[in-house]
C-alpha cells in the first residue's frame, strides 16, 4: 500500500478570521478518494494555534498562551 502524507498549516485552515469550512470539506474528501483508491493517508496539521485563535485571541507570543489555543484549536480541526 502506498503511503501518502498531506501536510495542511494555518493558512489553508483558516480565512477571514475563522476556520475555512469549504477547504476543510475539499480536503475531506480529497482523503476519501484517495483511500478509496487504496492509499494510505497521513494528514499533519499545524493550524491549531490559528484555529484556537478564532475562538480566543490570546496575543500568540508567550509560549503559554500558543499552548493554550492549540489545546482550543485541535479539535476544530
Amino acid at each position: 500500500m502506498t503511503r501518502i502524507v498531506i501536510k495542511v498549516g494555518s493558512h489553508v485552515l483558516t480565512e477571514n478570521g475563522g476556520v475555512a469550512k469549504r477547504r476543510m470539506l475539499a480536503l475531506v474528501e480529497l482523503i476519501a478518494h484517495l483511500k478509496e483508491s487504496g492509499y494510505e493517508v497521513i494528514l499533519v496539521s499545524s493550524g491549531a494555534v490559528a484555529a484556537g485563535y478564532t475562538i480566543m485571541p490570546l496575543d500568540r507570543k508567550s509560549v503559554a498562551n500558543r499552548q493554550a489555543l492549540a489545546a482550543v484549536g485541535q479539535p476544530l480541526l
